[in-house]
Formats: C-alpha cells, structure tokens, sequence
C-alpha cells in the first residue's frame, strides 16, 4: 500500500508542477467588435369611409320597408394603408352603433359579408405586404328574424334602423410564417 500511496503523491506533484510552472501553461486570446445594423417597423393605418343605401342581400333592390325573414346589406368603403414584409390584416365588424335604440335595432343582428380589395374579391385575411393604399369595401349584413306563430314581435313595426357608425377593424396578420433561420 505504501508503494501506491508513494506513486500517487508522486504524480500529484508532478501535474502540480507542469500545470503551476512559471511559463509552462499559455493561452493567446482576442476580440473583434462588428457593426450592429437596424430594422424598422411597419405601418398600418385606416381611413373613414361611408356606406351605401340598404339593398336586400338577394335579388338586390333597395329597401324601403322591411319585414321579418329579410336580410339587407350596405357596403361600407374605406382605405387601408400598409407596409410590412409579410403584413396581412383581417376585415371584420367592430362596432355598429344605431342613431336610435328601439324594438327593431334590438332584433336585427348584424355581421360582416363579403369584402373587396381595390375592385377584387377578397378573403380574410387580406394581403397588404406590397404596401401603399387600397380601397377595401366590407357588406355588412342586417338580419331580420322571422318569428313564430306563437312568438309573434309586433314591437317591432312601423320603426326606423339608422346607422350611424360602422366600425370596421383592420387586425394585423401575417402572409407567410418568419422565414426559418
């Protein structure tokens, strides 16, 4: 056993001996410092627009006096201006607000149709990542339940539904998922 012990203490002192002498361990080491670089941002950016008269979702026609079972629509218009690389936005119904609250605002339910793009049809979402303005057009869509022979609503005659804002939201999206790195 004391062979061992002598040998290992040996060999101890040894490593000590390499590792700890004056200029037997040197390393070299250094540094370069790149130029950082920049991205920017995107916009996006809505303009006010105005909606046509009501017409009725099938045949067309514009509507005078609607009863229960119609469905109309108007077609709002507005810009959207964008930029981003993959910038995509959704269209879709925020907020209607009607001029006055009655029977008839309460029973309609609204929603948002078909949109268009500069002219074209278009589906959500729409792609705005070759950037600039664009005229987008959403139907908004006015539903009139029917009711039933038991359930009959007659609150809602002879009343008046205006309009008075139609918010549409532009929600960002993205064309094409960040390319792999």
């Amino acid at each position: 056993m004391q062979r061992l012990t002598k040998a290992a203490i040996a060999t101890g002192g040894a490593a000590v001996l390499l590792l700890g002498g004056a200029g037997t361990y040197a390393f070299w080491t250094a540094d370069a410092t790149s130029t950082g670089s920049s991205f920017t941002s995107g916009t996006l950016t809505a303009a006010n627009g105005t909606c046509s008269a009501w017409t009725y979702q099938t045949g067309g026609g514009a509507v005078t006096l609607v009863v229960p079972g119609d469905v109309v629509q108007t077609t709002c218009t507005m810009t959207v201006t964008g930029t981003g690389d993959h910038l995509a936005v959704n269209a879709t119904l925020g907020n209607a607000t009607w001029a006055t609250a009655n029977a008839l605002t309460a029973a309609v339910t609204l929603s948002t149709g078909a949109l268009t793009v500069d002219g074209t049809a278009a589906t959500n979402p729409i792609d705005l990542s070759a950037g600039g303005t664009h005229t987008v057009t959403v139907v908004v869509t006015a539903t009139f339940p029917y009711g039933t022979a038991t359930s009959p609503d007659n609150t809602t005659q002879n009343l008046t539904a205006t309009l008075s804002n139609v918010t549409v939201t532009f929600d960002q999206a993205q064309t094409a998922a960040n390319p792999a790195t």
